[in-house]
């Protein structure tokens, strides 16, 4: 059927009460938006004709920018409908319901059936309708979109035989020959609000904003699941919204209309809470929580900043192309297009090749007027600057680029995050200043030896725009905390903590609490059972050091003693980077950084005290030959501190507690001082019978003053493992290093392994082990025997085989002159190009006025060795 007549340049489509029954304004137009007010004046200026004023009115203008339309004069029994299509094309106002609600016995209103829509199509749209086993009505809207198909019907009336029920097993449903299958819900009712969103302050013109609507928390939904956090798209599409790119105004719906809920009992999602998000790559991030009114949704400005950011330069995405460019040339941050499909980007000119067959490398961005949807450059088109007009023919499909490959970092691997409690534990170093008391954390950036540069480019890039299901974040919390659908686009980190002194209950990570007279909510996303220190995301409200904490669903509850909400990193969730510092969002630590970035991040902990590491110096060793941990024939490096200017190696820096026995996993000293290296090895003196051991340590503690070895029992010792070889059935042994201590507890005697070969699950030691099988207890980097006060440990700065040409480690200075010895030896390597060479050995000293040291190793070929 065809709509009655049409308003606003035949765009919006009136429906007549004696239509049918159908009563209703549709979207007859292709693109374009009209203000509220348009149409309500529009359907004021209809209505007030001879022949149009028995309808009941449509809309009353409760405020120049808050509408109701449905049952407004008094006697008329049947709501007017707009459908949600149209509400889609409408900005600069907020429209409410009235009547649509269906109650049976007294009102007939509209009603919403769930299902799956076989063929029924728009066309359908003002025919009678009729479910198979009850239900009688005109069919109003078809929806089939992200929420899923589903019909809004006029019922014949509020009997209960023409309520669409489906007898609570699901039916068939016919109108014009076509057929819906109603799903075993029953259908739903209620009336509804469109709240009126625009931003205003300074965007990119090229951001596309996007909005989620909806509760993370699993707790709050029944039925359908889709009540948890959900991005907004058009009502007729799973992939793409309805608006375009730069500043928005446009209306949304802010009650579940499509959750299955008894007669008129549309409830608003989540409060009538929404979030808007401008995230494109390339530019500093900008986010706004808005509160709409649940009872007429209102006018509601959304305040955003977005520019140029100068730290996240690299492109995400190149595209190939033949020949050479054409006119231009190409502007650095313009954007490029497919002047085929149009498909769009941000050119990173920096790290482009436009040479002849070069590549582009560019921040994809949004096709203009496509809701949102990036589209693929294609091979074989022209790639052109909107700027410059210079042009190129692509050859070939668009490649990740970047951040978003592994060959982008100084490690050839991505770096990784971390949620909760669990993962904090695990961090080496969490007395970041090194002032002898860890602090607490509960979000882990792991830069897995990556610049810090590199890893904000790859934490902006997995929050940027269209990161979803399969991003790094979504995967970190559903793997480190079980909570999915958090994704990266949408993450907004860590936004509110309490310390407290009592508790009751377990109150785990993805919990929901409300607090006691602040009202303040979140969700707990690192709950520190060891301290007492429970980190919140998606904070609303304040909390306060004061008032109970309870969860949502149960009966435990938090006593705090402390407690506060903070904004979170607004412009990047994880933390900013600027003048070559990471400055870290509250509550994040970062762990395996290069010793050259040691001093380069600035971090915040859960209280909101802001963490640096003492002046570092980093020591480099260079020109060696190093390779991989399966070969044999790297050199051996190691820095010594001395007794003084010219003197010994001070291997009795430090003095044992003793105490320890054979298989020990820690040692303790005397003070250790704060030069010494978070991790590395040991140099332990046995000085009764003056054997020495090179140990690994993974930690250790200013306060206890000890060490933690870096140890390991070898579990599964197989067939093959005899006295200088270790084999083991699983990958056990694929973690140790070349230099690791090996200590058999049965032979009484140790080695050090020289080589892993991880692809037979083996590895070869220096020396033998007189008897040793599988069957004996083997451990790595443990103590080799009692301890006693006599003995001593050396902490070494630098001990190990190089895998590369260089070999780096970094101190805190200590506040005196530290004097050191740089020590090269290689003997196992015989192909009189890189070895052997004949020892090479270097004296210093490091001082306050020392940023960093480099020694560069003379390579004297060692011809007289056999």
């Amino acid at each position: 059927m065809a709509a009655d007549t049409t308003i606003l340049s035949t765009d919006v489509g009136v429906w007549w009460f004696n239509n049918n029954r159908s009563k209703m304004l549709t979207w007859e137009g292709t693109t374009g938006t009209y203000t509220m007010n348009e149409l309500y004046s529009a359907m004021q200026t209809l209505q007030d004709e001879s022949d149009t004023i028995d309808d009941g009115t449509c809309f009353n203008a409760d405020t120049p920018t808050e509408y109701t339309i449905g049952k407004i004069d008094q006697g008329d029994n049947d709501p007017w409908y707009i459908t949600f299509e149209l509400m889609e094309h409408i900005t600069g106002g907020s429209l409410k319901t009235s009547g649509w609600a269906h109650v049976q016995g007294s009102n007939t209103g509209i009603v919403i059936v769930p299902g799956t829509n076989v063929d029924i199509v728009p066309g359908d749209c003002g025919l009678d309708i009729a479910g198979g086993e009850d239900g009688n009505g005109t069919l109003l809207e078809l929806i089939s979109g992200f929420r899923g198909d589903f019909l809004v019907i006029r019922p014949d009336s509020s009997a209960s035989g023409d309520e669409f029920t489906g007898g609570g097993d699901g039916q068939t449903i016919t109108c014009n020959g076509h057929t819906f299958t109603q799903s075993s819900e029953e259908q739903n009712s209620g009336n509804m609000i469109w709240a009126n969103l625009y931003s205003i302050g300074t965007i990119d013109d090229y951001v596309h904003q996007y909005i989620y609507q909806g509760s993370w928390d699993a707790d709050t939904a029944t039925t359908p699941a889709t009540d948890n956090s959900q991005r907004i798209y058009s009502v007729n599409s799973s992939a793409i919204d309805y608006w375009g790119e730069g500043h928005i105004d446009i209306c949304i719906p802010t009650k579940r209309w499509w959750r299955a809920e008894s007669d008129g009992a549309w409830d608003a999602c989540d409060g009538g809470y929404a979030r808007v998000f401008a995230r494109k790559g390339g530019d500093l991030f900008a986010y706004f929580e808005v509160a709409t009114s649940t009872t007429s949704g209102g006018r509601n400005p959304i305040p955003l900043q977005t520019s140029v950011d100068l730290n996240q330069g690299t492109g995400t995405k190149t595209i190939s192309f033949t020949g050479t460019v054409s006119g231009g040339p190409f502007i650095d941050g313009e954007v490029i297009e497919d002047q085929n499909n149009n498909a769009r980007g941000i050119l990173d000119l920096s790290n482009s090749d436009v040479g002849s067959g070069g590549y582009l490398s560019y921040f994809p961005i949004a096709k203009d007027g496509s809701g949102g949807l990036l589209t693929a450059m294609q091979s074989g088109q022209t790639i052109q600057g909107a700027t410059s007009s210079a042009s190129v023919t692509s050859d070939g499909t668009p490649q990740d680029a970047g951040p978003a490959v592994t060959s982008f970092f100084t490690n050839s691997a991505f770096p990784d995050i971390k949620f909760g409690f669990t993962a904090v534990t695990a961090v080496t170093n969490k007395d970041i200043d090194n002032n002898g008391t860890d602090e607490h954390w509960g979000i882990v950036v792991d830069c897995n030896s990556n610049t810090l540069a590199e890893t904000y480019e790859w934490l902006k890039y997995i929050c940027s725009y269209t990161q979803g299901e399969t991003d790094s974040v979504e995967q970190a919390l559903e793997d480190d905390l079980s909570q999915s659908n958090v994704f990266g686009e949408e993450f907004r980190g860590a936004m509110g903590y309490i310390g407290y002194s009592a508790i009751s209950g377990t109150l785990a990570e993805g919990e929901a609490v409300t607090q006691a007279t602040s009202g303040a909510t979140g969700i707990i996303l690192m709950h520190d059972t060891t301290n007492d220190v429970v980190l919140f995301r998606d904070v609303r409200g304040s909390f306060n050091g004061t008032n109970q904490v309870d969860a949502d669903y149960d009966s435990d509850y938090f006593t705090p003693d402390e407690g506060s909400s903070f904004a979170p990193s607004a412009t990047s969730p994880f933390g900013t980077f600027a003048g070559g510092t990471f400055f870290g969002a509250r509550g994040v630590i970062i762990e395996n950084w290069l010793s050259n970035d040691e001093n380069s991040f600035i971090l915040t902990d859960i209280e909101g005290t802001t963490r640096e590491r003492p002046t570092s110096v980093p020591i480099t060793v260079t020109n060696l030959h190093g390779n991989a941990i399966t070969e044999t024939d790297a050199d051996l490096v190691a820095i010594y501190t001395l007794s003084g200017s010219g003197g010994d190696i001070d291997k009795d820096l430090l003095t044992c507690d003793g105490g320890e026995v054979e298989g020990g996993t820690s040692i303790a000293t005397d003070t250790i001082s704060t030069w010494t290296p978070s991790s590395g090895r040991l140099l332990l003196t046995d000085v009764s019978e003056g054997d020495e051991y090179i140990i690994g340590y993974s930690s250790w503690d200013s306060g206890t003053d000890t060490f933690t070895l870096d140890s390991y029992t070898i579990a599964n010792a197989t067939t093959g493992t005899n006295a200088n070889t270790i084999v083991s059935t699983t990958d056990e042994l694929d973690t140790l290093d070349r230099g690791d201590f090996i200590w058999n507890e049965d032979q009484n005697a140790g080695a050090y392994i020289t080589d892993v070969q991880a692809a037979t699950n083996t590895v070869n030691l220096d020396r033998d082990i007189t008897g040793q099988t599988s069957v004996d207890t083997i451990k790595v980097n443990v103590v080799p025997l009692t301890l006693t006060s006599s003995d001593t440990v050396l902490p070494l700065i630098m001990h190990g085989y190089p895998t590369a040409s260089t070999k780096q480690s970094s101190i805190i200075y200590p506040g005196s002159t530290l004097y050191i010895r740089v020590k090269v030896r290689n003997s196992r390597e015989t192909d009189l190009v890189n070895g052997p060479i004949k020892p090479y050995s270097a004296d210093d000293s490091i001082t306050g006025t020392d940023t960093s040291k480099s020694y560069q190793v003379t390579r004297t070929i060692d011809t007289i060795i056999t």
